[in-house]
């Protein structure tokens, strides 16, 4: 990837607060410095634009701004325009020494592309970061998990600024395979971009009519959810049918069958509650579903009993003789299953609300933790298990009574 940087234009005019407004509108955003009567300067994520105030309007010069100072220079072309390549601060600095009485101390504003040439510089051999220049696909994706779910606890907690934050992070996994993909040879970025952006304009004929991103519904027209649902099943069909989702396409007759199946849109790489859900609300597209809420108890109460015979526990929960192993996991699925089941009737994410119990059990067995630190008790002490169950139970029942816990 070459260096990132931003086109460079500088120019004089003769009515500055004109160009101001007309230049916000055009660009979609006001300057990011006026000085009042003399000077505006704009910084998108592609365009560094300056604008003074002269007696008569010309092109001042070309240029970039440049992410380092590597590359720095003023030439003129062979058309006799100039042409600067400078960095932020160096435009800054000269700014300050135009009109002293400005402080004016800019904070980077990054793009996307200083994000990707930035990835790029972790991967370079001869000066890049040691641990980034040792992942491959493999090793990146714990990382990747791991950063959705704390985008998701983020958004849980309405944390806009750590959602911000954990969005950069989400990010930057797709810039780490996509430089990874690049040095193999596999895909570049414009063909994740590419990819996304025409798989969405195929699946929104009722945003899109024309499939292409300047059309538009007829004014006043109106579109039926019902039919749209209908539509993205359709051209997701449609999609697989002609390859274009991603299905493979070679196999044999029996792989070709099992693509083709209705389940088999649900990612095989899902969160296990979460692929649950999704299996079954593939199953009930089809009516395989229960009808009301009394049975789905039912049956979790049947799957919590064939769990306990086959770990040999009497009804009051005791072990009375060892269970078979392998039967045990198959059972406490079933019930897990049925539980996914029941959340799903009560149109409850079950994702969500074991995450939210995570919270709930940290935040009380954390009140524990502090209590016991109140009463002298050090964790040495107590990772010794030197402090009672009943103990702590007590100190968990005090959590529970807390408003805040």
């Amino acid at each position: 990837m070459t260096m990132a940087r931003r086109f460079h234009l500088s120019l004089d005019c003769t009515d500055l607060q004109q160009t101001i407004n007309e230049y916000s509108s055009r660009l979609g955003c006001r300057p990011t410095l006026i000085i009042n009567g003399q000077f505006a300067l704009w910084r998108t994520p592609e365009l560094n634009i300056c604008v003074r105030q002269a007696t008569e309007t010309r092109l001042r010069h070309l240029g970039w701004e440049l992410a380092e100072s590597d590359g720095v220079s003023n030439d003129l072309d062979c058309n006799g325009i100039e042409w600067a390549t400078f960095t932020l601060q160096q435009q800054a600095e000269e700014i300050r020494q135009c009109w002293p009485g400005v402080d004016y101390q800019p904070e980077d504003d990054y793009s996307l592309q200083d994000l990707r040439y930035l990835m790029s510089r972790l991967r370079q051999t001869a000066d890049g970061c040691p641990w980034d220049l040792k992942q491959r696909f493999d090793t990146i994706v714990p990382h990747t998990i791991e950063e959705t779910y704390e985008l998701a606890e983020a958004i849980e907690r309405r944390d806009w600024p750590h959602v911000a934050e954990e969005l950069g992070d989400y990010l930057f996994q797709a810039v780490f395979y996509c430089q990874m993909a690049e040095e193999a040879g596999y895909f570049v970025w414009e063909d994740v971009v590419g990819s996304i952006t025409r798989k969405l304009l195929r699946r929104h004929p009722h945003v899109f009519p024309d499939g292409q991103l300047g059309s538009r519904r007829s004014p006043g027209s109106t579109v039926d959810p019902d039919e749209i649902s209908a539509n993205w099943k359709r051209i997701k069909a449609e999609e697989k049918s002609l390859g274009l989702s991603g299905a493979s396409s070679v196999g044999d007759a029996s792989s070709s069958m099992q693509a083709q199946a209705l389940l088999s849109d649900v990612s095989s790489g899902l969160p296990a509650l979460q692929r649950a859900t999704r299996l079954q609300n593939k199953a009930a597209e089809v009516g395989f579903d229960w009808t009301e809420l009394a049975p789905v108890f039912d049956k979790l109460r049947e799957e919590i009993e064939e769990l306990g015979v086959e770990i040999g526990a009497d009804q009051s929960g005791r072990e009375s003789r060892p269970g078979h192993h392998t039967r045990i996991i198959d059972e406490l699925g079933d019930v897990l299953f049925c539980c996914v089941n029941l959340a799903r009737f009560l149109k409850i994410d079950p994702e969500a609300a074991l995450r939210h119990v995570n919270a709930k059990f940290t935040s009380r067995f954390n009140y524990i933790e502090e209590a016991l630190v109140k009463q002298g008790i050090s964790r040495e002490r107590w990772l010794a298990k030197a402090v009672s169950l009943d103990t702590m139970e007590a100190l968990w029942g005090e959590a529970k009574r807390s408003p805040h816990r």
